[in-house]
């Protein structure tokens, strides 16, 4: 009988350890993500993967630095290979990983600053932004084209913009050229800005004669 119990105390000591080196095994050799942000932008983090299992990895196009700031997604390295990403100011980026095995993947991302417009909606970016809103790369120079007469009624009373200002801290006048349009001076954002246009109403005074004839017309 005390070699019978010997004998299973025995093996039930050899099992045990047979089973913990299984467990071990298996927890070391789980496959992982590791995922970063070039300059700490974000904290890093890791994902347990699943073989034989898809896994999506998920990232904001845009996050918010401060309240006239955000970073955008350019690129990501993956397993030490960088891929550009297609600008976009919303949404989400997804990237499909293998799982057969542990990987890393390193975002890289922009600092952009916004450029707001006010005082009319007839106007264009030179260069357009790069994620197709107002707001730009850090360091991007940035002039705004403006139409100067805006149409209220057809040949009876007009917007004309006579002057522009940034950051409400100066005001130029815009001369009376004969263009239809005008670009302000470039800016450069390496922080938020905002410009201004001022306008007036004009209204067409037509000159009739006697018998009822326009002899001359002018906006006044």
């Amino acid at each position: 009988m005390k070699l019978i119990i010997f004998s299973l105390v025995l093996f039930g000591i050899i099992f045990t350890g047979v089973s913990g080196d299984f467990v071990y095994g298996q927890f070391s050799n789980t496959n992982t993500l590791k995922v970063s942000f070039e300059d700490n932008l974000l904290p890093s983090y890791e994902v347990p993967l699943v073989s034989g299992q898809t896994f999506t990895l998920s990232q904001n196009h845009s996050w918010v630095q401060d309240e006239t700031s955000r970073f955008n997604l350019v690129s990501y390295t993956l397993d030490g290979e960088t891929v550009k990403i297609s600008r976009t100011a919303r949404g989400d980026f997804t990237l499909s990983i293998p799982t057969d095995s542990s990987h890393s993947v390193v975002f890289s991302a922009v600092p952009q600053y916004a450029l707001s417009v006010e005082g009319t909606n007839d106007y264009s970016f030179l260069p357009s932004s790069p994620t197709n809103d107002n707001w730009f790369d850090s360091g991007t120079s940035v002039s705004v084209n403006v139409q100067k007469t805006t149409e209220i009624e057809p040949n009876k009373v007009r917007q004309e913009i006579t002057g522009w200002s940034l950051d409400k801290a100066e005001f130029w006048e815009i001369e009376d050229d004969g263009s239809t349009s005008f670009t302000t001076p470039p800016i450069v954002l390496n922080e938020y800005h905002q410009v201004d246009f001022f306008t007036e109403y004009q209204y067409k005074l037509n000159v009739i004669s006697d018998s009822g004839e326009t002899t001359g017309s002018g906006w006044y």
